[in-house]
């Protein structure tokens, strides 16, 4: 899981509304253990954080269109004690995105100096088709008075 996910779940967790809280609490008090209660909710929040960041890779036009996106659930468990009646686990979720796609073109920019907006550049578009000039020529607009 991404340092990145891992905070936003945790501090998710931690600001939930008391409303929320008290309610997940009430179906988590006593029942088996799944992951729609691990933690408080956070392993199935984690879950839809992870299928959101596929989804936006997918429909990222930024990034292959044919590569296979996962999402991985790991979960630890390991007995605390020879009694083997209390266990801790912990959780993992990892992303598999596509690979950006490389760019293939290039631009090129000038660079200008303006009285008002000081220095900036200004990209010039080689395959910018011309405009539709009747004749070639364009006529200046006048000033006004």
């Amino acid at each position: 899981m991404s340092e990145e996910l891992r905070k936003y779940i945790e501090s998710r967790v931690k600001t939930m509304s008391e409303e929320l809280r008290k309610y997940i609490e009430s179906r988590v008090d006593g029942e088996k253990l799944s992951v729609i209660n691990m933690l408080g909710g956070a392993v199935l929040e984690g879950l839809d954080i992870a299928i959101i960041e596929c989804v936006e890779n997918m429909a990222d036009i930024n990034y292959k269109t044919n590569a296979n996106r996962q999402v991985v659930l790991k979960i630890n468990m390991k007995p605390l004690d020879d009694s083997r009646t209390l266990f801790h686990y912990d959780f993992d979720i990892d992303t598999k995105r596509a690979k950006r796609e490389p760019v293939a073109n290039t631009g090129t920019a000038e660079i200008r100096v303006d009285g008002t907006d000081g220095v900036y550049a200004k990209e010039r578009n080689q395959k910018q088709a011309n405009l539709p000039l009747e004749d070639g020529k364009v006529t200046p607009i006048r000033k006004s008075k």
